[in-house]
């Protein structure tokens, strides 16, 4: 129900998409369904406790939930973009995840259909208002976002 919308708004579907290495910001559409649930997660800027923050909350989200960052994220895990999951921020100045130093990850954020390695695409995934930034100087290979998944428009 929650992608319904932007079904109805004929959302053009998304090849699988790999970003250069570095830092994109993303604004994009954030369609809210009726039961969405607010998951907010308080950075600290500290590896370890941003990691298990993130992460906790991906997997305690259910489809159609909105996980909101408030502040800097440092993590050292790809963050997944669950389909049917909204990702967004206060604003993309204020609200950011960041690679750490040395993680030298293949994604910073990932389709969860690109983590598990299926060739189908999951459905949307929203992020807005927040900013990804993959460390460029302090890491190497590191996609910043890659993307698998049908209906998916990126604005910027």
């Amino acid at each position: 129900p929650a992608l319904e919308g932007a079904e109805r708004r004929g959302a053009a579907a998304a090849r699988p998409t790999a970003m250069a290495p570095g830092r994109l910001l993303c604004p994009l559409l954030l369609v809210h369904g009726a039961g969405a649930r607010q998951l907010d997660v308080h950075c600290q800027r500290d590896v370890v406790i941003d990691t298990a923050a993130i992460l906790n909350t991906v997997n305690a989200s259910l489809k159609g939930d909105v996980i909101q960052i408030h502040g800097t994220c440092v993590v050292n895990e790809t963050v997944p973009l669950l389909e049917g999951r909204g990702f967004v921020g206060v604003d993309k100045n204020s609200s950011r995840i960041v690679q750490a130093d040395g993680a030298n990850l293949p994604a910073l954020a990932a389709s969860d259909a690109w983590l598990k390695g299926t060739v189908a695409p999951g459905s949307a995934t929203r992020i807005a208002h927040l900013t990804l930034d993959g460390n460029s100087q302090a890491n190497t290979g590191t996609h910043t976002i890659v993307l698998r998944a049908w209906l998916l428009n990126v604005y910027d």
